[in-house]
């Protein structure tokens, strides 16, 4: 099983240590930082993905990565949003679109 990771930071190493249990799962790691403390801490070797996961290139990331599940695990920090009002909010609501137009299942962590 592939799983597409989106989120290096806390929640995404909460998720991860759990999803590391199963040695079946492969995990794809999206991130905005190229180090994000599951690298930074030896969890996963490297980012697969430098970027955001949004509502306008979520075909394009499930076509390239062909994960079977996406987990949202990135929040505000994560996401660049930390300094924008109601970054929180607006990080939801983007985690909630991509969910609709995906065509893979997506969990949002929060």
């Amino acid at each position: 099983m592939r799983v597409l990771l989106v989120g290096g930071g806390q929640l995404g190493k909460d998720v991860l240590k759990q999803l590391l249990k199963n040695k079946k799962i492969q995990v794809i790691l999206s991130d905005l930082r190229e180090r994000p403390p599951v690298v930074e801490e030896g969890l996963l070797k490297k980012v697969d993905l430098v970027g955001n996961v949004t509502p306008l290139n979520i075909k394009a990331v499930i076509k390239k990565y062909r994960p079977d599940l996406i987990v949202m695990a990135a929040s505000s920090v994560d996401t660049a949003m930390d300094k924008t009002p109601s970054g929180d909010v607006l990080n939801l609501q983007i985690q909630k679109e991509v969910a609709g137009i995906s065509s893979v299942p997506v969990i949002i962590v929060r």
